[in-house]
């Protein structure tokens, strides 16, 4: 079930992966970005410093600044939704 079969016709995505995750290969996720671009959809893709799987390392000040990224996209979606209707 990889997301890279599921690029076209697709909901605007956030991609959020750290650069010293052990168990998924960021190159996945630039891979996703690259095909997302290609198929013209929303998104954005965030590369966490020092990230390991699931952020466990990741100080919470950086973690805060990256839940505030997450909001911030999903409420520009939101408004960009009720824009467009």
């Amino acid at each position: 079930m990889s997301p890279l079969n599921y690029t076209q016709n697709t909901v605007p995505t956030l991609i959020l992966h750290g650069n010293k995750d052990k168990i998924a290969p960021i190159r996945h996720s630039k891979r996703l970005n690259k095909m997302l671009k290609k198929q013209k959809t929303t998104h954005q893709f965030i590369v966490v410093k020092k990230g390991n799987h699931g952020f466990s390392t990741t100080e919470k000040a950086y973690q805060d600044e990256l839940n505030d990224a997450m909001v911030d996209f999903i409420l520009s979606q939101e408004k960009a939704n009720f824009i467009n209707n």
